[in-house]
């Protein structure tokens, strides 16, 4: 069904009403598919580590609006931690948003 996954349109939607903070995030995030780990994204966009999650929060609520959708973010347990890893059709349009 369309509700499982994402088009592009709805990714753009979704990338235009979160957060600055969120899209920046979403957008570094989108640069490895492989997975991101926290830590790194952190030095990467100079957060705080707990700042992080917090300033995902637009994005789970926009999604939540939108309907019943997936998250496009998803935490990935990896090396006893977790890695970010990012819906493949959201992370082309952050992407694309990147420039």
């Amino acid at each position: 069904t369309s509700q499982m996954s994402w088009t592009e349109k709805e990714a753009e939607k979704l990338l235009n009403k979160v957060s600055p903070d969120a899209r920046r995030i979403i957008v570094e995030v989108a640069k490895k598919p492989e997975g991101y780990k926290p830590s790194e994204l952190v030095q990467v966009l100079g957060l705080k580590t707990r700042s992080v999650g917090g300033q995902l929060s637009s994005v789970g609520k926009e999604v939540k609006r939108m309907g019943n959708k997936p998250t496009p973010l998803l935490r990935v347990k990896a090396d006893g931690g977790f890695v970010y890893k990012l819906d493949p059709i959201v992370a082309n349009v952050a992407k694309k948003l990147a420039g």
